[in-house]
């Protein structure tokens, strides 16, 4: 009888030592990351009075005497949020985000797009006194002036483009401080990013094209660029958001690897602001001012059409978003950008100038819209926008002419997020 008692004792205190073995056995388990796929299903049929550069943008006008018509689904897009858990050395919130459309280049067909790299980025935040400390790496869009107007048929290429709304995606290293309450938020931000210039930094052949030796690259630093916004929410609906932002970088222009070089500073300020005046009307609108920023932010005058120097330039847009009923938003807006000092090669005595109607000088455009949303995910766009360009045109008996065209495109869209 003794014996069994301490059979029982000894399995009774085996029992939960060999439990904890098999436990301290087990593999750890993987963190549980989170990948949360999204997407857009859009389709835009356009009808252009006139021809523009790209005929699914209403962007520079080249001329007035023929018209377009396309359907084309290529601003569709799809996605990946993940989330991983904060189990790291900081204890950080660790997000990301991958996203591509078809608008990459290599393919003019419209049935045959090739995919292009939207955003790719991971995001660490930390909880810092009052606020948020971040992280960002990876490509994404900058910081200068980054806001959109509303619209389902200008996507990808956002509306009032080349007409006062700059926007790039390219790599870059970002850190930023983020404060909000319920009545008032400021958040500041910096990065260093990668110089997306369209023009390559050698003027000669065959190096002209070797997209290693950009005029941005070339230069040997990244490009600059710094954000200050302030949010006010006095009351429920009502509030808005107001940023100044600064950039500064350089170019470098040569003949030759080695050779003789030109460097031309780039910087710019810009103004940015999102109001919601009423549950029923917000605008939205942004304000630049800069010098060789137009490669980077698709403006109208880049280096490949104004030469190797910093173009001044300068813009604005302005949107009005009228919400009379939650089916239905009315959209009405603006833009225009100005070349302050294009430049342009005079002939030699007694040579006949020709006529150059890309040396760009002025772009302007209205833009007028209804969007019915369906539902939650599924919108109806009818959208019209105008486009006037003012250029260069010199002849022999005026030198220093201009020409002003004007062009216009209607399109009819459909968008489903996802």
């Amino acid at each position: 009888m003794k014996a069994l008692k301490k059979m029982v004792a000894v399995a009774a205190l085996a029992l939960p030592l060999a439990t904890f073995a098999q436990d301290a056995a087990k593999p750890a388990e993987p963190p549980k990351i989170t990948v949360t796929p999204y997407g857009i299903i859009q389709l835009a049929a356009t009808l252009n009075d006139g021809v523009f550069t790209g005929q699914e943008y209403p962007s520079y006008v080249v001329s007035e005497k023929e018209g377009a018509m396309t359907l084309g689904a290529r601003q569709s897009r799809f996605g990946f949020n993940v989330n991983v858990p904060t189990e790291n050395l900081l204890g950080a919130a660790v997000t990301g985000k991958v996203e591509f459309d078809f608008m990459g280049g290599g393919s003019s067909a419209y049935t045959n797009a090739n995919m292009r790299l939207r955003h790719a980025f991971m995001t660490a935040t930390v909880a810092a006194g009052p606020g948020k400390f971040a992280i960002l790496a990876g490509q994404t869009d900058g910081l200068f002036n980054a806001l959109h107007p509303e619209s389902t048929s200008y996507l990808a290429l956002p509306l009032f483009q080349q007409a006062g709304n700059l926007h790039r995606r390219t790599g870059q290293l970002r850190l930023g401080y983020d404060f909000a309450s319920d009545a008032f938020g400021v958040k500041l931000e910096a990065a260093l990013l990668n110089p997306t210039t369209g023009k390559s930094g050698l003027s000669s052949t065959p190096l002209n094209d070797d997209a290693t030796h950009n005029a941005g690259n070339r230069s040997g630093m990244g490009e600059l660029e710094a954000r200050l916004g302030f949010t006010l929410k006095p009351i429920s609906g009502v509030g808005g958001t107001v940023g100044v932002s600064y950039l500064a970088g350089k170019r470098t222009f040569g003949t030759t690897l080695g050779g003789t070089t030109t460097k031309v500073d780039v910087n710019a300020f810009g103004v940015d602001v999102v109001a919601d005046v009423t549950e029923y009307l917000s605008l939205r609108g942004e304000y630049f001012n800069g010098e060789g920023i137009d490669d980077d932010y698709a403006g109208i005058a880049s280096v490949s059409v104004n030469g190797d120097k910093g173009v001044k330039s300068d813009g604005y847009w302005a949107q009005a978003i009228l919400k009379p009923i939650p089916a239905l938003y009315v959209l009405v807006g603006m833009g225009n950008e100005t070349v302050d000092n294009a430049s342009y090669a005079d002939p030699a005595p007694g040579a006949t100038p020709a006529t150059n109607i890309d040396n760009r000088l002025q772009n302007d455009m209205f833009h007028a819209g209804l969007l019915v949303n369906m539902n939650k995910s599924w919108r109806v766009g009818l959208e019209f926008a105008q486009t006037t360009t003012k250029a260069r045109a010199a002849t022999v008996a005026a030198p220093d002419a201009t020409a002003k065209l004007t062009a216009s495109q209607m399109s009819l869209s459909t968008q489903l997020r996802f």
